[in-house]
């Protein structure tokens, strides 16, 4: 399978904003915090051109007149005798990313003579081609759930569905496997007043509530302290009032003062997009949303270390042969075009070649490029076909 996959660094990725032609100034964000990451002589490439500067090109710091400011040589420092600044042309309000002092940004393309084809990957901030792939990083849950074997519901208890079970997410209990992904979370309800006489909570509608099941209130509504989870004791025909308990299936709460206040209730749920398959009462539990995301390091042959480009989560994720809205808790998605327009999920994947799924050692390996794919032998000496990584 060849060496471990390159993957790319960069001292320094800013974003040029301006150039000027008077002084040949790019200013660029963020500012300079260290000169051990961006000093005078390093290598620099914009992604886009603007200003003169040239996509792709290497240029060399050749002056720093401040920490958001540099000037360019368009050759190394030591060849470049007489500290002539690159000659730029006037640019306003723009944002090209550029990196300095890249390494292991370039990959060999076939030459027509030998087999010289390699991957690289990395943050894909730095210029150059990068591995790309859809990740699914696990988060612990806060909080715990409970959910019931052939219902599509799974309710929370301290839980925060809102910001971590968003559509898509996959819901993990730890001792019952994958629950199933998130169709949609329920929202908050409005709730109005008290009924000291009846124990009775007023609420805009309780049709969407289920007996026995978690209630937090986010206020304060006489003896009914803000979040402090109780349960839902009955429902009432009236559509707008319910009564709580302190346990699930316990007592009614004895309403000690009545109120009439504005505030909300959330019975935390999730609804599946298919019914879970198993039952589980206050599990702790596991979420992850699939994203784009970059290769940081390699840790195996289909296990890697990497970063979502959302979230900045970083964590190991193994490949999998799946959808990328299939992807549960620390698995990840890499997609090849054959030369037949066709698509594979990868497997295994090093610096010189990689596998699809249903491959084996023995089987015929995949050369990889980031351009066009190739059948086999396109060039001399390349007996096996050339697939190129997919961006997400």
């Amino acid at each position: 399978m060849g060496r471990p996959l390159k993957i790319a660094k960069a001292q320094f990725i800013g974003t040029i904003t301006a150039t000027t032609a008077v002084t040949n100034v790019v200013t660029f964000s963020p500012a300079i915090n260290s000169t051990a990451s961006f000093t005078i002589g390093m290598p620099i490439v914009s992604a886009s051109t603007v200003g003169g500067i040239i996509a792709g090109t290497t240029y060399w710091v050749l002056t720093l007149p401040s920490t958001t400011s540099m000037t360019l040589s368009a050759t190394t420092l030591d060849t470049n005798r007489s500290s002539t600044s690159f000659p730029l042309t006037t640019t306003t309000v723009q944002t090209v990313p550029f990196t300095v002092g890249a390494v292991d940004t370039g990959f060999n393309n076939p030459n027509g003579l030998s087999n010289t084809y390699g991957v690289v990957g990395g943050n894909t901030g730095i210029v150059g081609s990068q591995v790309l792939a859809r990740i699914a990083i696990g988060v612990a849950g806060v909080g715990t759930i409970e959910s019931t074997s052939g219902n599509t519901k799974v309710y929370g208890i301290g839980t925060d569905f809102a910001n971590t079970a968003a559509a898509g997410s996959s819901i993990f209990s730890t001792t019952a496997g994958l629950l199933g992904f998130s169709a949609s979370v329920e929202a908050p309800i409005g709730v109005t007043a008290t009924t000291i006489t009846t124990n009775v909570v007023t609420v805009s509608a309780n049709t969407g509530l289920v007996l026995n099941k978690p209630i937090v209130f986010s206020e304060s509504i006489g003896n009914i302290i803000a979040s402090t989870v109780y349960y839902v004791k009955s429902i009432n025909i009236d559509g707008v009032s319910i009564t709580i308990s302190a346990t699930a299936g316990g007592a009614v709460f004895v309403l000690a003062t009545a109120s009439s206040i504005t505030c909300t209730a959330l019975q935390d749920t999730v609804t599946l997009v298919a019914i879970s398959p198993a039952t589980v009462t206050t599990t702790d539990w596991v979420h992850a949303k699939d994203e784009a995301g970059f290769i940081v390091r390699q840790k195996g042959r289909s296990k890697f270390l990497v970063e979502g480009l959302t979230t900045g989560l970083i964590g190991p994720c193994f490949t999998a042969n799946v959808a990328n809205v299939a992807l549960t808790a620390n698995t990840m998605s890499i997609i090849a075009t054959l030369a037949s327009s066709a698509t594979v999920y990868i497997d295994r994947l090093s610096d010189y070649q990689a596998d699809g799924f249903g491959n084996t050692d023995t089987a015929t390996p995949y050369y990889v490029t980031f351009n066009t794919a190739q059948v086999a032998n396109a060039n001399p000496g390349q007996p096996f076909p050339i697939v190129t990584i997919n961006a997400v």
